[in-house]
């Protein structure tokens, strides 16, 4: 696998030292702490303000080999406004590394809190974000295309990034079969839930007193279908009733994962990502190094 994976590399190499300039405001984003996200803070973030600057240009602008293989110091350079600073490496890491911690601040709210966080549930895994659900527009859509190529840069200059996403993000980016487990890490209180009403006998489904609603991972309610919280979950439905749940909790952040790999696929060959495990792809763009290569 490693072999493949730098040959593929290094077929894609573009742009090797050339630096994209740019200027971000960091001091301006000092007093979006602690505020409510709306488009405006979002777009004055650190992510924000890369997202303008670098999304729209041209991605082989941004294909650079990793300092160990004689690539520059970074993918791009930065001056910050108002304040003395030479990018030798350092201001770029700083907004690459903070485009990614951006996404779960209040002012931006991207990413958000699996339930089990917010459910104080299950026995690991109450650190993990998920894909904000609300984000799903045209221009959230890019925005996720946009993560995606700041992973894919993570991956192509060895820049480990921390994205703490569960296994059901990851097995999207490299198309595994998503499992009930990967719900129930999550959102235990969710898995346990259907399993209580799939053992339950058919007769006394009806005290339950369902309807065709589920809570999604931002906390809401939503019915699954149009008029859904009119329709009673009864003995002769309820299975039906699950499968709609669990189809509802995956597909509402499918888009944004095939948004993130799409914009994957811009920086680094997206089909080497099929020849990993998500394991694998989690451990290079967030830490350890290293591959299966037998």
């Amino acid at each position: 696998k490693l072999y493949i994976w730098q040959a593929s590399l290094k077929s894609t190499y573009a742009n090797v030292d050339n630096y994209q300039c740019i200027t971000i405001d960091r001091l301006s984003t000092y007093s979006l702490r602690g505020k409510t996200a709306t488009v405006e803070t979002l777009n004055k973030s650190i992510f924000g303000q890369l997202f303008k600057h670098l999304h729209y240009i041209d991605p082989k602008k941004l294909r650079h080999k990793s300092k160990e293989m004689g690539g520059p110091y970074g993918t791009w350079k930065v001056d910050f406004v108002g304040e003395s600073s030479i990018d030798q490496g350092g201001p770029f890491r700083d907004t690459l590394t903070q485009s990614v911690t951006d996404l779960w601040a209040e002012h931006v709210m991207m990413l958000v809190p699996v339930p089990n966080n917010r459910n104080n549930t299950g026995e690991f895994g109450r650190d993990k974000l998920v894909p904000n659900p609300t984000y799903n527009t045209p221009d959230h859509l890019q925005m996720w295309r946009f993560v995606g190529k700041v992973m894919g840069i993570a991956l192509r200059i060895n820049n480990p990034l921390p994205f703490d996403l569960p296994s059901l993000v990851w097995k999207v980016l490299v198309s595994e079969t998503i499992t009930q487990i990967d719900l129930k890490a999550i959102d235990e209180s969710f898995y346990q839930i259907n399993e209580r009403i799939l053992k339950c006998n058919p007769n006394d489904i009806d005290g339950f007193q369902l309807t065709h609603v589920v809570v999604n991972n931002a906390g809401e309610e939503k019915e699954l279908f149009r008029g859904g919280d009119k329709i009673p979950v009864t003995g002769e439905n309820y299975i039906d009733y699950v499968k709609l749940c669990q189809k509802y909790r995956i597909d509402e952040l499918k888009e944004q994962c095939l948004a993130i790999r799409t914009g994957i696929s811009t920086i680094v060959p997206v089909g080497m990502l099929n020849l990993w495990t998500w394991e694998e792809l989690e451990l290079n763009v967030c830490g350890k190094k290293g591959f299966d290569i037998e």
